[in-house]
This record gives structure tokens, C-alpha cells and sequence, in this order.
């Protein structure tokens, strides 16, 4: 009689284990879904997945007064604490 009611499985159970599965079903139509927009653009699944190359940055506009600024800074640092140990 307790092993009649191990196996029985309960409305709850039984309703927990279709969870599961109406996900599955639901990943399973967006990735149909997915492919399709891709075979429409026609890409490959390959080219999607590889990273795009870097881009470089653009240059500062004030490139120059930043490198000054630094250098000015470093030259007051250096003179600074030059005599002290």
C-alpha cells in the first residue's frame, strides 16, 4: 500500500511536470522563429556568433592640451617632492 502511493502521481505533480514542457515548446518556437529571420536576412548561424572587430576610438579633440596638461602636471610633481625622501 506505500509503494501504491509513490507512484501515484498527484493533479500538483502532474501539473508541475507540464510547466516544464510548455517551456520547452516555447524555446523551441522562438529559436524557429530566430532561424527563420536569419535564413530571411540569409546569414549564417557563424557569422552571428562571431565578435565584430574593435572599433579604434577617435582621437580627442583637445589631445594636445591634455598631453601639456599632463606633462605639466607630472614636471610640478617631480619638483615637488624631488627633495624629499
Amino acid at each position: 500500500m506505500a509503494q501504491n502511493k509513490k507512484t501515484r502521481i498527484t493533479s500538483e505533480q502532474r501539473q508541475n511536470m507540464q510547466f516544464p514542457e510548455e517551456r520547452f515548446q516555447l524555446f523551441e518556437s522562438i529559436q524557429e522563429m530566430i532561424d527563420n529571420e536569419i535564413k530571411k536576412r540569409g546569414l549564417n548561424k557563424y557569422q552571428i556568433l562571431q565578435p565584430k572587430p574593435e572599433a579604434n576610438p577617435p582621437p580627442m579633440k583637445n589631445e594636445t592640451l591634455h598631453n601639456g596638461l599632463c606633462a605639466w602636471i607630472k614636471r610640478w610633481w617631480k619638483s615637488h617632492f624631488r627633495d624629499k625622501p
